[in-house]
């Protein structure tokens, strides 16, 4: 008889939770529609891409100077050359921040700062009026959000779009100094 009890009430809490996550999901997916978050994710990509993209040159440099079949003598001379090639490079890197993977990263990161930060009936509040409390706990919280969702992307992806850049820097290193020393 306890046993029976005992397996409707689990039944019960289990059909409950599920309802639950899903009604929470269903909320979250409705929020993200109206604040448009596949466009914030676009707008995430691109500021990455723009971010990384300032240490080409900083890249380039740590290329050459860990290539060891190259004098100081014939580094020095490459410089020139290799500036050159900054903006090819910089053109080049960041593709990681493009990819679908990056796309579902970051919405997976924001539901995950979302879920921790509001309950369902928040999301739903939020999703319908600003003005609400709710709306206002919206508001705050959302820098804080951002920026979490920010810093555990940044350090999952920058390091793949960094080794890229060093794997690209070193091709043009060993480019340039092949066509200039023979």
């Amino acid at each position: 008889m306890y046993k029976k009890i005992i397996l409707i009430l689990s039944a019960g809490l289990c059909s409950a939770a599920f309802a639950q996550t899903s009604d929470k999901k269903a909320a979250l997916d409705a929020l993200f529609n109206s604040i448009g978050m596949n466009k914030m994710a676009d707008g995430m990509s691109t500021r990455l891409k723009e971010d990384i993209k300032l240490g080409v040159s900083t890249v380039l440099e740590g290329a050459l100077v860990v290539d060891k079949k190259l004098t100081n003598e014939q580094k020095k001379n490459l410089v020139p050359k290799l500036e050159k090639s900054i903006p090819s490079l910089q053109a080049k890197v960041g593709g990681v921040f493009d990819t679908p993977e990056f796309k579902k990263a970051f919405i997976d990161e924001q539901t995950a700062q979302y879920d921790k930060s509001y309950s369902t009936q928040d999301i739903k509040a939020i999703n319908t009026f600003f003005q609400t409390e709710s709306g206002k706990k919206y508001l705050t919280e959302q820098g804080k959000i951002n920026q979490a969702t920010i810093q555990n992307l940044q350090s999952k992806y920058m390091p793949i779009a960094i080794e890229d850049l060093k794997k690209q820097a070193i091709q043009e290193v060993n480019k340039v100094s092949a066509s200039t020393i023979k």
